[in-house]
């Protein structure tokens, strides 16, 4: 399927070599300069990526190719999750010179080559397409490096297979890898435009920690936090509070505002006599946090206003290509359909070439997020 310079495909088989083959001939040769392939398997088919690269190098006649694996993946107006073997890919046609591959980056402080720094001064600021892996605890700091080093904005997700301490890859960046942060940089002279979707609403108003016990939240605005919570979200009853469990969690942030974007991170327990909550995330006195609901509702609404706005933004014109990130915790378990979120973004910005994958966080600019999806089109 194509548009202008942008082919896509999505394809499923018995096995890699099918589902790949079928992705291939779908594509055609579409070789040429600039021509940047981006690639996303399902998890069972990390094992074979140095395969399927080597099918499409060869099916396609495009020689560079970023990607991974996730627990699963979409093209337009299809996903695909769980154990199916499959395959999405996209090529778009971008000017020679305007991308440089990004080698993987496995601890705080790491630098990319030399030449791709020299590279980046005169085209920044540059849009970074990244990977990272699940299993590095050093990724958030990572992916911060990266984007005070270049000054650029980062989209991406993380990427799995083969479980911690597996020597599978589970990335692409020119050749298969793992274990860091990987994907491609792109001129800022290539017209792009990014969106996310939060998935989640607040339900009351933000609170400031004020003292914590270990890795338990005691105190919020100086009161009991699970009575705020109660008083939030209507719960009573502990079987209104066990209600909650998969639907209320922990919003944080981004930055010192107070609107706008925050990190959602899980509500791990909550201790009736004390009072006490715990989060999925280590807070000190002085954080600001509050609690968000995750419904179907909520996030539907949320990801069609997102479309508008991009909508907006490209002035009715419909993208290039796209790619799209989204958490394995949205999909088919948080919309039901196994398409949703491919269909909304078809409804709302109609037929275009598009790619991604569902992974275990998303990256937005300078942080990692959950249980959000990004979008990135070329303009």
């Amino acid at each position: 399927m194509t548009h202008p310079g942008f082919r896509d495909a999505i394809a499923t088989g018995r096995d890699w070599a099918e589902a790949a083959g079928a992705c291939a001939a779908a594509l055609g040769p579409c070789g040429g300069p600039g021509r940047l392939g981006f690639l996303y398997v399902t998890e069972r088919l990390a094992p074979d990526l140095g395969g399927i690269l080597s099918l499409l190098r060869e099916a396609t006649g495009v020689e560079t190719w970023v990607g991974g694996a996730g627990t699963g993946i979409c093209g337009r107006r299809r996903e695909v999750h769980g154990e199916t073997p499959a395959v999405s890919a996209m090529v778009a046609d971008l000017p020679p010179d305007s991308y440089r591959l990004l080698g993987s980056l496995v601890r705080g402080g790491d630098m990319p080559e030399p030449d791709v720094l020299d590279w980046v001064g005169p085209v920044s600021p540059v849009l970074g397409i990244v990977h990272g892996d699940a299993d590095n605890s050093q990724l958030g700091w990572i992916v911060e490096d990266l984007t005070d080093i270049t000054e650029g904005y980062l989209v991406g997700g993380l990427t799995g297979g083969g479980g911690p301490g597996a020597a599978v890859p589970t990335q692409l960046a020119g050749l298969p890898t793992r274990g860091g942060l990987s994907g491609v940089l792109i001129s800022g002279h290539v017209p792009v435009a990014v969106a996310g979707t939060q998935g989640c609403v607040p339900v009351g108003d933000y609170h400031t920690v004020t003292e914590t016990s270990r890795a338990a939240i005691a105190r919020l605005d100086g009161r009991r936090p699970l009575d705020i919570l109660c008083e939030e979200t209507g719960a009573h009853s502990r079987e209104d509070l066990r209600a909650l469990a998969g639907v209320v969690h922990v919003g944080l942030p981004v930055g010192a505002s107070d609107v706008g974007a925050f990190t959602v991170r899980p509500l791990m327990a909550v201790d009736p006599r004390t009072g006490w909550i715990a989060a999925g995330a280590r807070l000190e006195p002085g954080d600001r946090l509050c609690f968000v609901r995750r419904t179907q509702e909520a996030a539907e609404t949320d990801m069609r206003a997102m479309l508008k706005r991009l909508r907006a933004r490209l002035d009715g014109r419909p993208p290039r290509g796209g790619i799209y990130v989204s958490c394995h915790g949205r999909g088919p378990e948080l919309f039901g359909g196994r398409d949703r979120e491919m269909t909304l973004i078809a409804e709302e910005l109609g037929d275009f070439p598009l790619t991604g994958f569902f992974g275990g966080g998303e990256i937005r600019h300078n942080q990692l997020y959950t249980h959000s999806g990004v979008l990135t089109v070329f303009r």
